[in-house]
């Protein structure tokens, strides 16, 4: 209700005191998220006395392996490594929330998703993520080197967010198909030769199991997809009312639509993908409802995004396998119940 009735003023101050219960809701969970164990059997195993120059020389998401011989080395329980992933994906949630309006709506509408299904599992990608959602900031506001910064960053947990360099050249700029296509045709080799070995291993994994589907990806798709038809009917008054963030919405839309045919050939891909986008889905959804119904109520009209996905979360919850499995009963290791 905070995030429907509260100005904008008050959502930035309200998204770092949420981002405060964030951290501790995904950084002190115990036994919570679909990767829990996989994390911990990689916590135990792992290597730490690899040479510094051949983590970098392989380029394999050295920042992981760092953040992994940080807290073994101080001999801390594995839980801190999930609490020194958590502080850093949130301070990346709440830079890019109050980066745009209505900031603690967009916190609120990237919690089922990007919060619970990916930064409280898959957390290399949720790291990633985040840095993302930073760069994009950096991206809106023209700054070409610090959105390169920002992704190299992300990088160093998962190679794949590399496959967004080609927008770097793009920041500051009114995004036409030209530019779009011409960043990505020249960019695209040195996309390749960063990830390295990576862009094998991805091929193996997601291209060559398309027999492999994953039906959660493509109802998220479908999430997606929402907000980017509805950007072509209001493109005009987007560009009127968010004039900060039009550019940053053209892109989401471009790229959203991009990805149909991976959710035709392989949703096993578009899973992963995704999750990159969602956060901006979520912005361009946010300031839709706002163009769209002008003369209505401005707490009707924000409700319709969170009926929207609050739709979503109750039938995941209710009929996902990977939600009764993963996420319940939720515990946590500084809860007195």
């Amino acid at each position: 209700m905070t995030a429907l009735i509260a100005n904008d003023r008050a959502q930035k101050q309200f998204v770092v005191f949420f981002g405060v219960f964030l951290l501790w809701y995904m950084g002190a969970r115990n036994t919570v998220g679909c990767d829990w164990w996989g994390y911990l059997h990689r916590f135990q195993v792992i290597g730490l006395d690899q040479p510094f120059s051949a983590i970098f020389a392989d380029f394999d998401e050295p920042g992981f392996w760092f953040l992994m011989k940080f807290v073994r080395d101080n001999e801390l329980h594995y839980m801190w490594l999930n609490f020194i992933a958590s502080a850093i994906m949130v301070v990346c949630f709440v830079v890019f929330c109050r980066a745009h309006r209505n900031s603690l709506l967009i916190l609120a509408l990237l919690f089922p998703v990007v919060i619970v299904q990916l930064a409280m599992s898959g957390i290399r990608q949720g790291l990633a993520v985040g840095f993302l959602m930073v760069a994009t900031v950096a991206w809106m506001r023209g700054y070409r080197i610090w959105t390169g910064v920002w992704l190299f960053a992300g990088s160093m947990f998962h190679a794949s967010v590399i496959m967004f360099l080609p927008l770097v050249p793009l920041a500051g700029r009114k995004v036409t198909t030209k530019w779009l296509f011409g960043a990505a045709a020249v960019l695209s080799p040195v996309v390749v030769f960063l990830m390295g070995d990576r862009v094998e291993t991805y091929s193996d994994r997601y291209l060559d199991n398309s027999d492999i589907t994953s039906n959660g990806a493509l109802i998220r798709y479908t999430l997606m997809l929402f907000p980017a038809v509805f950007y072509l009917k209001y493109k005009e008054k987007l560009k009127t009312e968010f004039p900060e963030s039009f550019e940053l919405m053209r892109v989401t839309t471009a790229v959203t639509f991009s990805l149909l045919p991976v959710a035709i050939f392989s949703s096993i891909l578009l899973h992963r993908v995704i999750y990159y986008v969602m956060p901006l889905s979520i912005m361009t959804f946010v300031a839709l409802a706002h163009v769209a119904f002008p003369k209505l109520n401005r707490t009707f009209v924000l409700t319709l995004p969170v009926l929207v996905y609050g739709f979503y979360t109750v039938i995941w919850f209710l009929t996902s396998f990977h939600a009764q499995y993963c996420y319940i009963p939720y515990q946590n290791f500084w809860s007195v119940f």
